[in-house]
């Protein structure tokens, strides 16, 4: 097994000293880590597959029987024509206050990955907002997520978790 990863540094918001020895486990069981790498591209060969990504200027082949993307999912807003209901967005997300209402629209709220707000795109944090802005609009209140103590889990073997401190991540 190969993991492509275009950073130098994986898990670069978990403790050093463990993402470290949660590589060395994932090397000791076989899996080849390839950090500043660029997937370009994926060819079929063979009875596979043929990924084609780029490290230091130059393309780089690798056979795989399977190829899995995991580099994350992007909010399905974008084709909603948000603009025409008067609802403002940045960075891929409503545009909200900091009680997950539209800053444009008062009767929109939003939460998770449809949501521009300081959560993190993690399911944890969507349903903790979701919960709120559900809250808020129901019973007209402002009340302001504390994600203090949201967890946050790999789900590697061994398993790797944190738990955000302070009020705004």
């Amino acid at each position: 097994m190969t993991i492509l990863d275009h950073g130098e540094r994986q898990l670069k918001k978990f403790d050093p000293d463990l993402v470290d020895m949660l590589l060395a486990r994932s090397r000791d069981a076989g899996i080849e880590i390839i950090t500043g790498a660029t997937p370009e591209r994926i060819e079929a060969s063979g009875d596979g597959h043929q990924v084609i990504y780029g490290k230091e200027g130059s393309a780089q082949p690798i056979e795989a029987d399977l190829v899995v993307h995991g580099a994350g999912r992007v909010p399905a807003v974008d084709n909603l024509n948000l603009r025409a209901a008067g609802i403002d967005t940045e960075h891929g997300g409503v545009k909200v206050t900091l009680w997950l209402q539209s800053t444009s629209n008062p009767c929109v709220f939003a939460a998770g990955d449809a949501a521009a707000s300081p959560g993190k795109p993690l399911t944890p944090f969507a349903v903790f907002e979701g919960k709120i802005a559900a809250s808020n609009m129901l019973r007209n209140k402002r009340t302001e997520p504390d994600y203090t103590g949201v967890p946050r889990v790999v789900f590697t073997i061994p398993e790797l978790a944190r738990v955000a401190r302070g009020r705004r991540i």
